[in-house]
């Protein structure tokens, strides 16, 4: 573990930080050509995205790339298959099929195709600093800690 995993006073032992996860190799994953547009880090039981399930570390990466979201996905699996990662099912609400997730002891890995921009109709949700920005837009989470281990990712 890195020198950031900090005791906390009202648990025993060490901490998982999102920095200790991005030092992980997997964390530098991305599909070839993608380009980097969103990096957000939680350390452990900060709780993010849905704070009452997701209390693991967790970095977050959102990427444009020209391809297509099957490719994606395929490269993904191929190279966590490769890292010792093995294909779970999805432990959230709101499966989508364009989702695929990844568990190594008690780490998870997920990758998400939400699509193009042009995917999506005017005045629904989409990331408004993509909206004039071409491509298709995937992210990944890395995750760990003992909550995330225990089936809450």
């Amino acid at each position: 573990m890195s020198d950031s995993v900090q005791p906390m006073d009202d648990e025993e032992g060490p901490r998982l930080s999102w920095r200790d996860l991005a030092t992980r190799e997997e964390s530098e994953l991305a599909f070839p050509g993608s380009r980097l547009v969103e990096e957000k880090g939680y350390d452990e039981g900060e709780g993010w995205f849905d704070p009452s399930v997701l209390k693991g570390a967790g970095l977050y990466r959102g990427y444009l790339v020209d391809a297509d979201g099957n490719e994606v996905l395929e490269w993904f699996r191929t190279q966590l298959a490769n890292r010792g990662w093995e294909a779970v099912a999805r432990p959230l609400r709101n499966r989508r099929d364009d989702d695929a997730f990844y568990a190594r002891g008690p780490e998870r890995f997920a990758v998400r195709v939400l699509g193009r921009d042009s995917d999506f109709p005017p005045g629904t949700h989409w990331l408004p600093p993509l909206r004039s920005q071409k491509g298709l837009y995937y992210d990944i989470m890395l995750m760990g800690g003992p909550e995330v281990a225990g089936g809450d990712a």
